[in-house]
């Protein structure tokens, strides 16, 4: 079999917004939204658990990622330490406002919601 393989990038605001994506029949996927509110409204169904990797940058609002019956930790990349806080004269000394302004609402995973599609295989441990 061919190895199939799906790689979306959205780098400007509203560049995915409202977007539905089924992935099936692949074996590697990978969906990054680099800008902030570029995946605002963003729908993803796999039909695997873990054949797709997902990289948020900045903010997106009301993600929804559906899966068979697993999140996959090692597939939801939205890790707010690879990014900086410039400290100048323009600084908010209240941390909330500065990281809203840095990610352009919120931390970068704090709009993603992931859904089980076979809830009645889903291991709750």
């Amino acid at each position: 079999n061919a190895t199939q393989l799906f790689h979306m990038e959205c780098v400007a605001s509203s560049s995915c917004a409202n977007a539905i994506i089924n992935i099936t029949d692949v074996n590697a996927a990978e969906i990054r939204c680099y800008h902030p509110r570029a995946c605002d409204g963003l729908t993803i169904h796999s039909d695997q658990d873990d054949n797709v990797k997902y990289r948020f940058y900045n903010y997106n609002e009301n993600v929804n990622i559906f899966v068979p019956t697993n999140f996959t930790k090692d597939n939801l990349d939205c890790n707010p330490n690879n990014a900086y806080i410039n400290m100048n004269a323009s600084f908010s000394m209240y941390l909330n406002e500065t990281v809203n302004d840095l990610f352009g609402g919120g931390l970068p995973c704090d709009g993603v919601t992931y859904s089980f599609t076979q809830v009645d295989k889903t291991d709750c441990e």
